[in-house]
């Protein structure tokens, strides 16, 4: 069939449809642009007006802060008239009857003379005694009725709320309380301040128009007041009134505006008495806002036009292709039509070659089943060898399956099975959780893998054995689910875990037993320490004192004798030290306190430590220290233990006239970590002496270990030095390293991170000066030593009265506190561990509930351990001393405080 040609559209018709478009377009943009514009403008309207109220507020907040300012200047001067020391003391002597009427007023009138005339503000004062009677009147009398206000009853300075007119001229009323050290009121100054400066910070508000107007006002007995209005109150319209009363509740805000009226804006003075009112005439404060409404206006009609003109020269060319895109459109749809009978010819092919293609996978899905039964069985057998029980659970027909491992593993007989019946196998509180995880995994809530499939569950629990005892088992679990991915039951194994708990209840014992004897043994040391330090500090305290001759003088034989007794006793108290700080470190409880550190200065002061034995034995130290070392973060109380330990050991092995060299330079090490990019800084400590055989270097490192016994009888030590080093400077992050050959001497090498800090981090601490032991009163003791042992008791008492100190005597931290409030000492040596009631306890009832906080209390005590110190200054001590303390040393630290 042939069809008939289209008709030509006519081109009146279509300039016809080019003016519609045209003006339709016109008029919708029209609408559109002025409604948007109408839109816009309102919410800036309104955000102008919001922003011009806030304007509004700051203003008024401004003068808020110059009068609270003016206010807390009036204060400050009253309280300082009245502060003066002075007149406290002339008015308690007036209240004792030490001093006349006629006497007080004439030394009160020169003081408060001189507070006149240095303060121009101040127009008059008149102080009154305690019984509110006045004393004088200098300047400016204040009324009898203001004198007897009862705000003066107050602790503090308080600014009279009323403007006082004296003479037709305002004044502001500051009451100050005269009181005395124990806070008891002797008398009271009424301070007369002129208020022009407050007239003038209040008249002060142009930029708000001929009408605006700022007054101060306050609440007087529940009214409102209005201040420095020479016409009163009469005059003021309601709306004043109203804002000056909310603003008298401390708030601050507008009052909802009224046709034609004025703006009326209100803030308390913060800390009071007064408020303040601004009133602005409605029509100026909102002046910017229309002129910035017409003028946006205006500019937006000006785009709207020009927006309607440029679209209307935009749609022209195109309503002319509109009427092409039409017939363009006609043949397409012709097109289209021939397509789609083409697309089904193709679809018809396709479904023949898809009913072929199913019939493979039928051939292929037959196949799979074979195979599938061919893993079944294969699986079947792994359970069998894993001694694995085996369930599944259909969610279609609710069967379950068991298979005989199952019904082995809980103890139950073969045969007829409900969940109620496994249920009751499960112990109670292993259930709920066994539910929860396989109705997560059912309900598709459990995790599942990359591929979307769910992930097996797992669970343990507990069910009972015949002999009562629990059995463990490990189950594992998953949904099964079909095509689509609905689920269509579960299956899951289990398996005995029984022995590998047991196996981990009896690790867990054992790991409780090593924490019970690792805290046993941290116990005993500290006990030993402290058993051992306390007969430590008395020996050493008794040959301190024979060696300075306090009770008389001794030969050189007697002399040589107490340096043995004193050198046994700081060995044995280097060795319980060593001990200390090894357990420490193997209970990873020594912590370094790093500090910048001077390399040359920590060099030589080490070196200074052995240089009496180096000389004894004439050996020859030669050192190599460069000055230009920056200062390296350290530990420098520990690593200065480590040289002195290594250097100890260069002059004990070095033969007499020997040579011992100490060296010090930066060293490029491998860093792997990252931490020390500036390589490290080696310290070397080379000796001629006997040297170490290669096999036994290893073992040089080891506590408690020597390299042979015939070196135990002819060197003294108990081979803990070298194994404190490496500990040290292995927490410092360091390595040491040793090199040594037999008859010609070793290397000991100390390799710690270079890591600086810039100068201005390091402190400096100037040294402090020592005061006379003498300075304190003779009227009581100067120190309260508070102490159980008899010896220690003996030893301090001897020493410090032989220097000329005073002591008194507590046996324990009760007694301690109970001359406390009548000794006054002015130092406290506190014991710690003391019957009734111990050092930590008396030192913090001392500070916190005697208040004495400026007493310095010295904790002398015989513990050691790591924190002791910590624990002793937490409680209040001023500082902590470990005995056996040197003598001197402790008379030093109590020339500190005396």
């Amino acid at each position: 069939m042939n069809s008939s040609p289209t008709p030509a559209p006519e081109p009146q018709n279509i300039r016809r449809l080019q003016q519609a478009i045209l003006g339709y377009s016109a008029l919708t943009l029209l609408v559109v642009s002025s409604v948007v514009a109408v839109v816009s403008l309102l919410p800036l309207h309104r955000d102008l007006q919001t922003k011009q109220q806030d304007n509004l507020l700051d203003a008024l907040n401004s003068r808020v802060r110059t009068v609270a300012e003016y206010r807390d200047r009036a204060e400050q001067i009253a309280i300082q008239i009245a502060s003066r020391t002075t007149a406290r003391q002339q008015l308690e002597a007036y209240k004792r009857g030490e001093l006349e009427l006629t006497a007080l007023q004439q030394r009160s009138r020169n003081l408060l003379l001189d507070a006149l005339q240095s303060n121009p503000d101040v127009a008059g004062i008149t102080r009154l005694d305690d019984q509110h009677r006045p004393v004088i009147e200098i300047g400016k009398t204040i009324p009898t009725t203001v004198q007897t206000m009862p705000l003066h009853q107050s602790q503090q300075a308080i600014v009279w709320p009323l403007v006082m007119q004296i003479d037709n001229r305002d004044y502001i009323v500051v009451y100050a309380p005269i009181v005395n050290s124990r806070r008891n009121r002797l008398g009271t100054d009424i301070v007369l301040f002129e208020a022009n400066k407050l007239q003038q910070i209040v008249a002060d508000f142009e930029g708000w128009g001929k009408d605006g107007q700022l007054l101060l006002g306050t609440v007087w007995q529940n009214q409102p007041k209005f201040l420095l209005t020479r016409d009163g109150d009469t005059q003021v319209d309601s709306r004043l009134k109203t804002a000056l009363e909310l603003a008298g509740r401390n708030a601050i805000g507008l009052l909802p505006e009224q046709p034609r009226t004025s703006t009326v804006a209100y803030s308390a003075v913060t800390g009071g008495p007064w408020v303040l009112v601004a009133q602005v005439d409605s029509q100026v404060l909102y002046a910017p806002v229309r002129q910035q409404i017409s003028r946006i206006g205006g500019t937006a009609i000006v785009l709207i036009l020009l927006s309607t003109g440029g679209m209307l020269l935009l749609l022209r060319p195109l309503t002319g292709r509109i009427t092409l895109r039409a017939e363009e459109m006609a043949e397409i749809v012709r097109n289209q039509t021939t397509a789609l009978r083409q697309h089904r010819d193709d679809l018809e092919q396709r479904v023949e070659e898809r009913t072929a293609q199913l019939s493979q996978e039928v051939r292929d899905r037959q196949q799979a089943e074979a195979d599938l039964q061919a893993v079944t069985e294969r699986l079947t057998l792994a359970l069998k060898s894993g001694d694995l029980g085996y369930w599944q659970w259909s969610s279609v027909t609710n069967e379950l399956f068991w298979d005989d491992r199952l019904y082995d593993l809980h103890h139950l007989p073969k045969g007829d099975l409900n969940y109620s019946i496994f249920r009751a196998t499960v112990h109670p509180d292993d259930i709920l959780l066994m539910e929860e995880l396989v109705g997560q995994a059912f309900e598709g809530n459990h995790h599942e893998n990359a591929l979307g499939r769910s992930m097996p569950y797992e669970v343990l629990y507990r069910t009972a054995c015949p002999d009562g005892q629990p059995n463990y088992l490990k189950g594992y679990g998953t949904a099964i689910r079909d095509q689509d991915g609905a689920v269509t039951g579960m299956l899951g194994v289990c398996f005995n875990v029984t022995q590998l708990k047991r196996a981990e209840a009896q690790l867990e014992h054992s790991n409780q037993e090593l924490k019970r004897a690792s805290q046993i043994k941290d116990e005993f040391l500290a006990t030993m320490s402290h058993e051992l330090r306390t007969p430590l500090n008395v020996m050493l305290g008794m040959t301190e004192i024979l060696r300075e001759e306090i009770h008389g003088a001794i030969n050189t034989q007697q002399l040589n004798t107490l340096k043995r007794i004193e050198n046994s006793g700081f060995h044995l108290l280097e060795l319980i030290n060593t001990i200390l700080d090894l357990s420490n470190i193997a209970a990873g409880k020594m912590a370094l306190n790093l500090e910048p550190t001077d390399v040359q200065q920590l060099c030589y002061s080490s070196l200074q430590m052995v240089q009496q034995q180096a000389q004894i034995k004439a050996i020859q130290i030669q050192t190599t220290i460069p000055t230009n070392l920056p200062a390296i973060l350290m530990d420098r109380q520990r690593i200065r233990q480590v040289l002195i330990s290594l250097l100890n050991n260069a002059v004990k092995f070095t033969p007499e006239s020997g040579r011992i060299t100490f060296t010090v330079h930066p060293q490029s090490v491998a860093d792997t970590t990252g931490l020390c990019p500036q390589g490290y800084l080696q310290i070397t400590v080379s000796d001629t002496g006997i040297g170490v055989a290669p096999e036994d270097i290893d073992s040089l490192f080891n506590p408690f270990v020597q390299i042979d016994s015939a070196l135990n009888r002819r060197y003294e030590g108990t081979g803990l030095g070298l194994s404190l080093v490496k500990q040290i400077i292995k927490l410092h992050g360091g390595q040491v390293a040793v090199t040594s050959e037999v008859d010609v001497g070793s290397s000991f090498i100390v390799y710690l991170p270079w890591i600086t800090k810039t100068p201005s981090q390091s402190k400096v601490l100037a040294p402090v000066e020592p005061k006379l032991k003498n300075s304190h009163s003779a009227n009581v003791p100067a120190i309260l030593l508070v102490e159980d042992d008899e010896a220690n008791i003996m030893t301090l008492s001897n020493y410090l009265g032989a220097k000329g100190y005073r002591l008194a005597l507590a046996r324990n931290g009760q007694e301690a506190i109970a001359l406390l409030p009548a000794l006054q000492p002015k130092v406290i040596i506190m014991d710690i561990q003391m019957p009734v009631m111990d050092g930590l306890e008396a030192t913090k009832y001392i500070r916190q509930t005697l208040e004495m906080s400026d007493i310095p209390i010295i904790a002398l005590t015989a513990l050691a351990m790591q924190g002791d110190r910590e624990r002793c200054l937490n409680a209040g001590a001023t500082e902590y001393l470990s005995k056996p303390v040197k003598l001197k040393q402790l008379e030093s630290r109590l020339n500190l405080y005396l």
